[in-house]
């Protein structure tokens, strides 16, 4: 791909989409300082990994490929299996079947549940995104607006809240 010049036409496309996702999901506009970056790029690796997972899945379901294969397990299932595992305290595990789970269906409940993962684990940026995330999906979901404003309140952000 290289020597074609296939791979750096491709880089080069692919600049402008993840600048976009940053402008546009991230609300972030300006320049990083090394600190900021370091904290940042965590959040938009896991954003794009989910991306990629729902575009494939959905690709895979079109194509109708390996549908006489049963999934081995469901959204439902994958989120009892996540509080298993933070019951058991495994919270790598369960961040892992939040992620699982969001990549098959990404609809508000799912996305509600990890945001409320992510606050029990005191990471409230990546709380944010995903209540704001489960509000985007769905604008009449109460739960996820009262606990996106208990959130605001918390970080003293009164006047968002």
């Amino acid at each position: 791909l290289k020597p074609s010049g296939t791979y750096f036409r491709f880089r080069e496309q692919l600049k402008h989409v993840i600048v976009q996702v940053v402008r546009e999901k991230f609300h972030h506009t300006t320049a990083f300082t090394p600190d900021s970056l370091e904290k940042f790029l965590p959040k938009l690796y896991d954003f794009l990994l989910l991306e990629v997972q729902r575009c494939v899945n959905k690709r895979i379901v079109k194509s109708n490929r390996f549908t006489h294969e049963k999934s081995p397990a469901t959204c439902r299932e994958l989120l009892l299996f996540a509080s298993e595992a933070q019951t058991e305290g495994d919270m790598e595990l369960a961040q892992v079947f939040y992620k699982r789970c969001l990549a098959m269906d990404s609809c508000a409940e799912y996305w509600l549940a990890y945001a409320k993962y992510m606050l029990l684990n005191q990471k409230l940026e990546g709380a944010e995104a995903m209540l704001k995330d489960a509000i985007a999906d769905e604008q009449s979901n109460i739960t996820g607006m009262l606990i996106y404003g208990l959130l605001l309140s918390q970080t003293n952000r009164m006047e968002e809240a």
